[in-house]
């Protein structure tokens, strides 16, 4: 890559010390031990480094316009899927605007309402009844095309319910269809008692902090979010409909879960 390519102009020519882990052993003895105090070697430095860099611009520009051609040819291919763009928070076009203080005060329940005291019930309901945003959609990140009914059997369902939904839809999980690495990237089925055994050790740190643990729905809430359904989370959050499934359990679920996890 370009950063390999920077690397090695900075290294020794004879390829001993040209691989990675030696590149800052390189970089260091550019300026020798007695070469003045901290800011003198620090200006040295810089100055060799960039006549090192200068010398192979050749080198480094070719392969700027090699990785630029590529994207471009990616692009065209629509195989590009671009970290950072292409994902949970390129899914939609949307703009931003600033919010007045009484919204920071009134934070998200201001924003979608308070959520259920029936956590995992209401979160169920919120995914399954029939609307006309719990519909078929595709995210442009990965290609699923799954429903949130889905979604939800896949995170939350209980055996009888998996089995039952999977032979309605064909046998399998919607699935990637770009986008990925390698076949091990791709999702898998596991049972949310799974995702709940593994917060028990989160929650014995935070028990020991002496804050609140982590609950059965916020888990559910974190795993959907990591899933397709971030696609009508966002939307929510963005544009809330005037008409619509809010998921506010479940957004309340999910930010608590980031709330609880960040004192970690």
């Amino acid at each position: 890559g370009l950063l390999d390519q920077m690397g090695d102009a900075l290294t020794p020519p004879d390829g001993i010390d040209a691989q990675q882990q030696y590149q800052l052993r390189a970089l260091l003895s550019l300026v020798p031990e007695g070469e003045g105090d901290k800011a003198r070697k620090l200006a040295v430095r810089e100055k060799k480094v960039c006549e090192k860099l200068r010398n192979n611009i050749d080198n480094i520009a070719v392969k700027i316009a090699d990785c630029i051609l590529q994207l471009c040819e990616d692009h065209a291919s629509g195989a590009a899927i671009v970290e950072g763009v292409d994902g949970k928070f390129g899914e939609a076009d949307f703009e931003l605007s600033y919010a007045g203080l009484s919204d920071f005060h009134n934070g998200l329940e201001g924003i979608i309402g308070p959520p259920s005291v029936h956590f995992m019930q209401a979160m169920e309901e919120e995914h399954t009844r029939e609307h006309k945003l719990n519909k078929e959609f595709t995210t442009s990140s990965y290609g699923i095309t799954t429903t949130p009914k889905t979604e939800w059997l896949f995170v939350a369902g209980s055996q009888r319910q998996v089995q039952s939904h999977l032979k309605s839809i064909g046998g399998e999980w919607p699935a990637e269809t770009r986008g990925l690495k390698d076949e091990s990237h791709r999702r898998k089925y596991e049972p949310l008692e799974t995702f709940v055994e593994k917060a028990k050790e989160l929650n014995k740190e935070l028990k020991e902090m002496g804050e609140p643990e982590l609950i059965e729905a916020e888990v559910a809430g974190a795993r959907l979010y990591t899933g397709p359904m971030f696609v009508k989370y966002n939307g929510v959050l963005r544009n809330p409909p005037a008409d619509g499934v809010l998921y506010v359990t479940t957004l309340h679920g999910i930010n608590s879960f980031i709330v609880k996890k960040s004192k970690l």
